[in-house]
């Protein structure tokens, strides 16, 4: 795997950068006025510890407007995916493959955000999003599998561990059938739909 193969992959990507996988990136004491020269806000916690958040303001139409210049977290990331490609466990058509597929399924999530939030909901929160549609009172089955299948997705190929506690799987569904030809009885059969 070449040095440019990896790079196009990142380029095609960028859910590393989009708030897919991230809601914020730490940035290093050294680093935080050369961010700031490239007009990126961060921030200081309790901690001392230095982040912006995501999407990342230098992130435009998908491309790394200060590609060469990146803060570290951001040089050194390598997710799995691109572990995979690098190892030869994958090929560089097979990795955009999961890459569309994950922004098919995070476009899947967005439709149902959609309908619980504004319109023009911003991806960067999609965990906190998720966390505050399932805080509904009925959250919707078709909604809990979409989200779970794109976190599935995101943990597999993209190693997002933390997203995947925060999605619970779909109600269980309960099946209705007749005991005997002509009995009024019902059972009830637990079945997990997935």
């Amino acid at each position: 795997m070449t040095t440019e193969s990896v790079t196009h992959l990142c380029r095609h990507c960028s859910l590393c950068c989009n708030g897919i996988l991230f809601s914020r990136v730490r940035i290093l004491p050294a680093e935080t006025k050369r961010v700031a020269s490239k007009g990126m806000a961060f921030y200081t916690n309790s901690n001392g510890d230095h982040y912006f958040d995501q999407p990342c303001p230098s992130l435009r139409f998908g491309v790394c407007q200060i590609y060469e210049s990146q803060p570290n977290t951001c040089r050194t990331y390598q997710c799995r995916l691109v572990k995979h490609v690098i190892d030869s466990a994958l090929t560089l058509p097979e990795a955009l493959t999961i890459v569309d597929q994950a922004i098919d399924l995070a476009g899947a999530v967005s439709k149902h955000l959609d309908k619980l939030f504004a319109p023009d909901w911003n991806r960067t929160y999609l965990k906190r999003l998720i966390r505050r549609a399932l805080d509904t009172e009925k959250p919707d089955p078709q909604f809990l599998r979409d989200a779970r299948k794109l976190v599935e997705h995101l943990d597999r190929y993209f190693d997002a561990q933390a997203l995947l506690k925060t999605i619970p799987p779909p109600p269980k569904k309960v099946v209705h059938f007749k005991m005997a030809v002509g009995s009024s009885k019902t059972k009830h059969k637990d079945r997990t739909q997935r």
